[in-house]
């Protein structure tokens, strides 16, 4: 028969790290279970101590993580609004300098893409380590919502779902960063802890000098996770395609329609641009080239316009694979006419997010916390096309290693529906959830470590 006694000291050697203590000398799970469950020692201690943590996360969000969240949906904070983004990060860092957390501010200056301020804020341990060796909790908080969208305030559409502008995409997740820090500050963990949050204004529409500030900030981390919102099947992301954003103008030449054959059609030229985009997508058929916007012409229809334009967008799972589409894109620009003259120019290029080993294991080790806090995650069954700041993040070197970058896993965030719509929604039970294993994880994971 098995010794409930032997047993029981089992599971405690197993969830307990006695190696690991918080300043009292008391593990975060001992606490836990002897101030949850102190009349009840015999139990499983692995259900006990878990089900205490949700319960005081649940407590935690319908006393102070809601209100939180209503006053970061009620605050626009589209990208292009930096002043309203600026008041959302006040907020958020507000809330997380009272934890004990030290919050920075970075702005970003380029008049020509003015974007609002990026925030970290670090835990003392990240502080006095200069950084490294850290893990990155990347967040932002800006939105697709426009300030004159009458789509404004949060609202409680059930018992279980929250509705509101950037309510899913992401602000319940800077909630879930506050309440998994004031979990473990009540517990003496976070002075423990190598943490890092970078805040980013300009996630929904980057600028180049935010996007450098990101891989800055982020330097001489060892690991991030990106709490971008969650799917409904609690799929992790570990790649997502790369992109790239092109402009081309074509400069035919003006004429009556009289005289013909004396112009260059300018529109005919970028038509035949768009049908070798065309055929280029169809022989890369992993590949996605979008044809977005096209423009030309002149006001008056007996005139040969002189001048057309035609913007898209190219994304592709690997770095190797977009070289390929840009170098045939690049050769693309043979005009029709040899009077013509077409320029193809790239704009923007954002590299993919593509997993390593190291992925792995950080996909593993976060599975095994969300596992002990409930949550059954799983690999996302494709490459993710959408883009977020974990593109960003892959690029950053290891600061011990920099032929290697960083592991970053994505999506972590709550789950919910309609993200960028105005019926954008976000499930209070899966907030608790995502909170919970990012608490498993820091504590059983990082402090580990």
């Amino acid at each position: 028969m098995e010794n409930p006694v032997q047993s029981l000291r089992q599971n405690y050697t197993l969830f307990c790290y006695d190696t690991i203590t918080a300043s009292t000398g008391i593990t975060f799970w001992h606490t836990l279970v002897q101030r949850q469950y102190s009349n009840n020692p015999m139990g499983d201690m692995s259900k006990l101590h878990q089900h205490a943590i949700r319960e005081e996360l649940s407590d935690d969000f319908h006393t102070d993580g809601m209100n939180l969240l209503r006053d970061l949906v009620n605050q626009n904070s589209y990208t292009l609004n930096t002043d309203g983004v600026n008041l959302a990060q006040e907020i958020v860092s507000h809330k997380l300098a009272e934890l004990g957390l030290e919050v920075e501010h970075y702005p970003l200056c380029d008049p020509n893409e003015p974007r609002g301020n990026i925030i970290t804020a670090s835990s003392p341990l990240s502080k006095q380590n200069d950084g490294k060796g850290d893990v990155i909790l990347s967040f932002h908080s800006d939105t697709v919502h426009h300030p004159d969208s009458p789509f404004k305030t949060l609202r409680l559409k059930d018992s279980n779902t929250l509705e509101g502008p950037g309510a899913y995409d992401m602000k319940a997740s800077l909630v879930s960063a506050y309440l998994a820090t004031r979990l473990l500050k009540k517990y003496d963990l976070l002075d423990n802890l190598p943490l890092r949050m970078i805040i980013n204004s300009a996630e929904e529409n980057s600028s180049e000098q935010s996007r450098e500030m990101i891989r800055k900030l982020a330097f001489g981390a060892n690991r991030a996770l990106v709490f971008e919102f969650g799917r409904g099947d609690n799929v992790i992301v570990t790649e997502r395609y790369g992109f790239k954003k092109f402009i081309a103008t074509a400069k035919g030449q003006s004429a009556h329609v009289r005289e013909y054959a004396e112009g260059v059609n300018a529109i005919e030229e970028i038509a035949q641009l768009t049908l070798q985009l065309k055929a280029l997508r169809e022989a890369y058929p992993d590949s996605i080239i979008n044809q977005g916007k096209i423009r030309g012409g002149s006001d008056t229809l007996n005139r040969v316009p002189d001048f057309a334009e035609l913007r898209w967008e190219m994304r592709a799972a690997s770095r190797e694979l977009l070289d390929e589409l840009t170098s045939q894109t690049m050769a693309a620009d043979q005009s029709m006419d040899e009077r013509a003259e077409i320029t193809i120019c790239e704009e923007k290029f954002i590299s993919p997010m593509e997993s390593s080993p190291a992925t792995q294991e950080l996909f593993q080790n976060y599975t095994q916390a969300g596992a002990l806090a409930g949550v059954t995650f799983s690999a996302a069954p494709k490459r993710e096309h959408g883009l977020s700041d974990g593109n960003i993040l892959s690029t950053v070197p290891l600061s011990h290693d920099q032929s290697k970058t960083i592991p970053v896993i994505d999506a972590l965030g709550a789950n919910g529906y309609g993200a960028h719509t105005e019926k954008e929604s976000v499930y209070i039970d899966s907030i608790i959830e995502r909170t919970h294993a990012l608490v498993a994880y820091l504590a059983e994971y990082e402090l580990r470590s």
